[in-house]
């Protein structure tokens, strides 16, 4: 559980940088983007962003079988709380609680997708369908308006 709670918050952070700017001590070229961080400029680390470069895992890929792999995309969707010492010190908490409100949802209610219901030829559709995402990989949105049905238990 924990594994997939991690895995959503890195799909959709809480905040759009992590935690203060820093402030860039001198001058720095970014030669792959032909441009330079001046010294003294406020420098934002913008999270969404790095979490769809190409060398990390791509967005809910969550194998689970305990291997390495595993521990370094755990580490990476961990990246929201921040890392070293200015890491967020609430996150085992966050996670405790997040945790523990989705297993109250999955346990007090019933959910299911309309029109998938049956599963059949039409539940091979419902992964590609819910879990597809925009072909450059900045976004996860479903193909399609998915509605949600909940019913209490």
């Amino acid at each position: 559980m924990r594994r997939v709670v991690a895995q959503v918050m890195r799909q959709c952070p809480y905040s759009p940088a992590l935690g203060p700017p820093r402030k860039v001590l001198y001058d720095v070229d970014v030669e792959d983007h032909h441009y330079t961080l001046p010294e003294g400029a406020l420098l934002f680390v913008m999270h969404p962003g790095l979490e769809r470069g190409s060398a990390l895992p791509p967005p809910l890929r969550i194998r689970g079988d305990g291997g390495a792999a595993d521990e370094e995309e755990q580490a990476v969707a961990l990246r929201m709380f921040g890392a070293g010492p200015r890491s967020c010190i609430a996150a085992e908490t966050s996670f405790a609680f997040l945790g523990q409100a989705l297993a109250l949802v999955l346990k007090k209610w019933r959910w299911s997708l309309p029109g998938y219901e049956d599963g059949g030829d039409d539940a091979d559709h419902l992964a590609r369908d819910l879990l597809a995402y925009t072909g450059d990989g900045s976004l996860l949105v479903p193909l399609h308006d998915t509605p949600l049905k909940f019913e209490s238990v």
